[in-house]
């Protein structure tokens, strides 16, 4: 599943949106961690 996932599945509702929208921002969340810890270790 590659694209917009809303544009794929535009009738996601209820508790099933929010578990996946969670999930999205916990990924982000990570990576954006993730990316700030290398930018530490290759900065020192």
């Amino acid at each position: 599943m590659c694209g917009h996932p809303a544009a794929v599945l535009p009738d996601i509702t209820g508790p099933r949106r929010l578990r996946y929208l969670t999930r999205n921002m916990e990924m982000t969340a990570i990576i954006r961690a993730i990316g700030e810890l290398a930018r530490e270790w290759s900065g020192t």
